[in-house]
């Protein structure tokens, strides 16, 4: 059961898929965060880049099942993480009345240190390279779980 204290954080949880080979455990664990409470958006892919997870992928996962809605991170182009300019209008209100963002993946991180965030985001991610590495003070190659509130 979520204690008293956390239920606020759950009301509008903002959910950043990685790619299509997570997007099974992205699905669990969207359905686990739901069946706790939460009001869960997921986020993917406005079109198809690298091996990231699409609209297409998440319905193939029955995420669509999990969540309220499922939002594209832009307007129909290939782009990857979150970038200001390219979002639809959808995704900036969600995010704008999200209490929690979590954001899987390197280039979500990447995209999300670089704007002001309306809310806490939780990033979930490997660290690739030595440059976001040495920002985060941990090795490269690391598994990290951080809680960004400011």
């Amino acid at each position: 059961m979520i204690q008293p204290q956390w239920k606020s954080i759950w009301t509008a949880l903002v959910y950043f898929c990685h790619n299509c080979g997570e997007i099974i455990f992205d699905g669990l664990l969207t359905g686990h965060l739901k069946r706790r409470g939460a009001n869960v958006k997921v986020v993917v892919r406005g079109a198809p880049i690298i091996k990231d997870a699409t609209l297409e992928d998440a319905l193939f996962a029955g995420i669509d099942q999990h969540c309220t809605n499922i939002l594209p991170n832009t307007k129909g182009i290939a782009e990857l993480g979150y970038y200001l300019p390219y979002l639809p209008d959808a995704l900036h209100e969600t995010l704008q009345s999200g209490t929690l963002i979590i954001s899987k993946g390197m280039a979500n991180y990447e995209s999300f240190s670089e704007f002001p965030i309306p809310s806490p985001v939780a990033y979930l991610m490997l660290v690739k390279c030595q440059p976001v590495a040495d920002a985060l003070g941990v090795p490269k190659s690391s598994r990290i779980a951080l809680l960004r509130t400011e």
